[in-house]
């Protein structure tokens, strides 16, 4: 169990942010990937 042991050091506010932010470095790599034929975003 990751979520109550975790909540207890990072508020869940920050996770929240922190999935975002990991949701769009990863849509932003398969999407250029998809379009440009390579990532934008590093590693390359």
């Amino acid at each position: 169990m990751i979520g109550p042991r975790t909540q207890k050091y990072i508020p869940d506010i920050w996770l929240k942010r922190l999935f975002v932010l990991l949701a769009i470095y990863v849509g932003l790599r398969y999407t250029s990937k998809g379009f440009l034929g390579h990532s934008i975003v590093p590693p390359y």
